[in-house]
């Protein structure tokens, strides 16, 4: 049997809205372990941008009649919590978050440019808003990681204590 574009469009949004949930508790992981007060200062607004695309996710999923995937959102939380737990035990945290950090913007805008085209293709005008919205704030996020690889190399080598020539 052939799916509706509806419902492609719907299990796009339940996995947005896991994908945000893994990235809302890698964050908080990432605050409690960064040191640099500018940097955790990013991550605390990004935190907040990430807790209203749930919001704005959620509030979608609802409109369209649907629930959030359980499932999906618990193995998303689990998978954030271990990496969580295995960050911290890492070395060179600042630069290994940094590429992680722009590795997941970059899967985020991804999900979005396809969620927003979907969304158009089904007349959803309101979901392919929100993930232009959801989408411009992960492209703020990445472009600002974009202006620090400098200031997290810095980072590294003050925390590891690595010489210089």
């Amino acid at each position: 049997m052939a799916k509706t574009i509806d419902a492609v469009l719907n299990g796009h949004l339940r996995g947005a809205h896991s994908m945000e949930m893994n990235v809302l508790q890698m964050l908080v992981a990432l605050i409690t372990t960064t040191k640099d007060p500018e940097v955790t200062s990013l991550l605390e607004r990004h935190k907040s941008e990430t807790e209203a695309q749930i919001q704005r996710l959620e509030q979608r999923l609802s409109d369209r009649g649907e629930d959030t995937s359980t499932l999906k959102d618990a193995g998303a939380v689990a998978t954030a919590f271990f990496k969580g737990l295995g960050d911290v035990a890492r070395s060179e945290k600042a630069t290994k978050n940094a590429r992680d950090g722009y590795v997941t913007e970059a899967l985020e805008i991804a999900t979005y440019h396809l969620l927003e085209r979907l969304a158009q293709r089904a007349g959803d005008t309101a979901t392919a808003e929100v993930a232009a919205t959801n989408r411009a704030e992960e492209e703020t996020m990445r472009r600002a990681l974009d202006a620090n690889w400098d200031r997290v190399v810095d980072l590294v080598i003050a925390e590891e204590g690595i010489t210089t020539k």
